[in-house]
């Protein structure tokens, strides 16, 4: 997701559900006081966006785990709500249950795997600041970082509760969820782009 703005003055999470609830056609993320404004990308962006989304949906097909896109926002934590570009999560409270859709707000609270599409806009948070946050959230295993400007995807997958480990994957190279159990050729998340195949 590519970002737009920055506020320049801190906000209370009271005031950022205030912000979501009267401009539901934007979507907006908020770390610690701090809320972004979220746009659309390329049309790269958007293709391998596509393209993860629809492989996770194929992989989680015949288990009991929701992938989703980015029109989902992920609460890791009581100050920080953030909307990668997908998401799954394997835990029931975050299903389409009628318990589950009775809770009082609409974020994806046990998330075990996200992946972000960078974007100029978003390349230092995503690589940065987003590794931290998504590595103190205690439900993620793995975080996927998938360039737009070479084939090549950052995986980085918790080994323990203090210890990451990074895997910098190429064309060649399969990208291996042990989060969801399942794994996906790197070339698959680039198909239909310069870098990839190009045939459906």
């Amino acid at each position: 997701m590519a970002l737009q703005r920055k506020w320049d003055d801190d906000m209370s999470v009271e005031e950022f559900f205030e912000l979501r609830e009267n401009d539901p056609d934007h979507r907006y993320e908020y770390i610690d006081g701090d809320v972004y404004m979220m746009t659309g990308g390329t049309r790269r962006h958007a293709t391998l966006g596509s393209n993860v989304c629809e492989l996770l949906g194929a992989l989680l097909r015949d288990k009991p785990c929701m992938a989703f896109n980015a029109d989902a926002c992920i609460r890791l934590s009581e100050t920080r709500y953030v909307c990668p570009d997908a998401a799954v999560s394997c835990d029931p409270r975050d299903g389409d249950s009628d318990e589950a859709l009775a809770e009082e707000d609409t974020f994806v609270r046990y998330p075990c795997l996200v992946v972000e599409v960078l974007s100029p806009g978003t390349r230092a948070r995503d690589r940065g600041t987003k590794v931290k946050l998504y590595q103190e959230c205690p439900t993620i295993q793995d975080y996927l970082v998938i360039d737009t400007e070479a084939p090549r995807v950052w995986h980085y997958q918790r080994q323990s509760s203090d210890l990451w480990a990074i895997h910098i994957l190429g064309l060649e190279d399969s990208v291996m969820l042990a989060s969801i159990d399942a794994s996906f050729p790197v070339a698959e998340l680039y198909r239909k782009t310069r870098f990839g195949i190009t045939s459906a």
